[in-house]
């Protein structure tokens, strides 16, 4: 499965939110996973966007750290957590 990753600003204006929406929608209808570290801002958008599109199994978080739990704020259902990816 391709994977699109998300990083950007924890201050999103509205276009930018907008733009961020509009990303995620078009790279789960071609089948892509989104791949972001939770962040607040454009982060959260995107895992947000996913949710709505019905696709929150196509999220996968790449974590700072193995014990890290500022993802529980994005209040996701279903969350991949790669132990391979964290950088401690």
């Amino acid at each position: 499965m391709r994977e699109l990753a998300v990083v950007g600003t924890r201050y999103p204006n509205p276009v930018q939110q907008q733009r961020c929406r509009d990303a995620v929608r078009a790279a789960l209808a071609a089948g892509w996973r989104i791949v972001t570290g939770g962040a607040p801002g454009i982060d959260a958008v995107a895992v947000h966007a996913a949710q709505a599109q019905g696709y929150p199994e196509r999220v996968r978080l790449v974590l700072p750290w193995e014990r890290f739990e500022g993802w529980q704020d994005l209040r996701l259902g279903y969350l991949v957590y790669d132990p391979h990816l964290h950088a401690d």
